[in-house]
């Protein structure tokens, strides 16, 4: 049995923290099984997930109480406002200043 460990203490109030970077959607695959090379494989589950080094460092952050910001590009499609945007308002990181593009 794995030992719980405990959340860390939030985060003092400071200023805010930019994260500049990446922010884009992994599209992860559950299989059975590693695929074999050119071999093909039916995919149990499928999801889309919010990626991208900055993004996730953001999301770190966040969860320890910083105020934090992410300055990435965002395409302006209705799925990556779904699946990217949203989650990221829903972890109270700002997004105000991304750039949207076709």
């Amino acid at each position: 049995n794995i030992p719980s460990i405990p959340a860390p203490p939030p985060m003092a109030p400071s200023k805010r923290i930019l994260c500049v970077g990446l922010c884009n959607l992994d599209i992860i695959q559950v299989c059975d099984a590693f695929p074999e090379e050119d071999s093909d494989q039916r995919s149990l589950q499928s999801r889309w997930q919010r990626g991208g080094n900055a993004s996730n460092n953001c999301t770190v952050l966040a969860l320890l109480g910083a105020d934090v910001e992410l300055l990435a590009t965002f395409a302006a499609s209705d799925h990556f406002r779904f699946a990217a945007e949203r989650d990221l308002e829903r972890r109270g990181i700002a997004t105000g200043n991304c750039v949207r593009h076709e």
